[in-house]
């Protein structure tokens, strides 16, 4: 069946959770192994419609986000899911308080009684009005975050943005955007949005490509590392990269530059306090007898120089000008950019 001939009902959830506390009873007074494996199957079935409405709801509310109906019916899941997986949580222990649990072992494997124990270990009652909040939380990221309609082949369809940052001054309205399709089997959107053409400048937008191309690039930006070490911790943070030298360590932390005005890059287009968290620790690096470095990939090719955004965030600003003073290497390199790959090409001026 295709995705779009399923039909879709809102569940009873008064009728599922009365149904779970029968399947509970059940489950601790089953009198023997047989009988706790059909009680398994029973649940299985009582939640099967559960799932796929469930499932179905999310689909269409992440497809497009404005739709009233399915906003409404997200915020259902949101709402009610918590108590339904508690109550799933009590089934669980109802089996493994029966003294046949084993045979659920001996007929579903391993993974199933373990899985019994780690939902019992998540889930109790004063966690459901937490969980709801998170829910609503999440609901609320997919509107403002992640996604792009697009028009593809005359139809239109919702990408997923591979960036955390504003990017206004890209995706506007007629933009020419680059996609590719999405490898992650079970994703709600078929395609990344990778690149955006602005005013014949192709600017990458994969917040993941700068740390690949630094990876790429690093032996060539410190000829005298002799390991790469990516997600290094240090201090309360994990920094980017740790170049390991003769001489010591060489920590490096890489931030991604989709901003530019009149060819001039900037960073950050959004207040980031967990960048300014980053620079502050590699001052500490410096204080420690590390080398250090805040490395800007420019995501563009072009520009003319780089420069904090003090407009958008000033902290971040202080504190870059504060690592320099500090001794912290400050780099920014423009790249070469094509729809589909991205190379760290020459330094460019950083303007403090």
């Amino acid at each position: 069946m295709k995705f779009s001939e399923m039909t879709y009902t809102r569940p009873d959830i008064d009728a599922l959770l009365a149904r779970c506390k029968q399947l509970a009873a059940k489950a601790a007074d089953a009198p023997d192994g047989d009988a706790l494996i059909q009680v398994y199957y029973e649940q299985s079935r009582a939640f099967a419609d559960y799932t796929t409405a469930s499932q179905l709801a999310n689909i269409h509310y992440t497809c497009d986000t404005r739709d009233a109906y399915w906003k409404a019916e997200q915020d259902f899941f949101d709402a009610n899911g918590p108590a339904v997986t508690n109550a799933s949580v009590e089934i669980s222990r109802a089996f493994l308080a029966n003294p046949y649990v084993e045979a659920l072992t001996e007929h579903f494997g391993t993974t199933c009684v373990a899985g019994m124990k780690n939902a019992v270990l998540g889930m109790d009652d004063r966690t459901v009005e937490l969980q709801q909040q998170f829910n609503a939380l999440v609901s609320q990221y997919q509107q403002i975050y992640g996604g792009a309609l697009v028009e593809l082949d005359g139809a239109e369809t919702v990408c997923h943005v591979k960036n955390t940052g504003r990017c206004r001054e890209l995706l506007v309205p007629g933009a020419e955007v680059y996609l590719v399709p999405g490898v992650t089997p079970g994703r709600r959107t078929p395609y990344d949005l990778v690149a955006v053409n602005k005013g014949g400048r192709l600017i990458n937008m994969d917040a993941q490509a700068p740390n690949r191309a630094f990876a790429e690039f690093a032996r060539t930006f410190d000829p005298q590392a002799e390991s790469i070490r990516p997600e290094f911790r240090f201090g309360e943070s994990r920094l980017d990269f740790c170049l390991t030298r003769p001489d010591g360590l060489h920590l490096v932390e890489v931030k991604g530059v989709t901003l530019e005005q009149g060819g001039h890059a900037r960073f950050p287009d959004a207040p980031t306090e967990r960048g300014v968290k980053h620079v502050h620790e590699l001052i500490r690096a410096v204080e420690q007898g590390c080398r250090a470095t805040a490395f800007f990939v420019i995501q563009m090719a072009e520009v003319v120089d780089f420069a904090p955004n003090d407009d958008t965030h000033p902290a971040f600003g202080a504190a870059l000008r504060q690592a320099r003073e500090a001794g912290v290497s400050i780099a920014a390199y423009s790249c070469r950019v094509a729809p589909d790959a991205m190379y760290i090409d020459h330094p460019v001026p950083v303007v403090l």
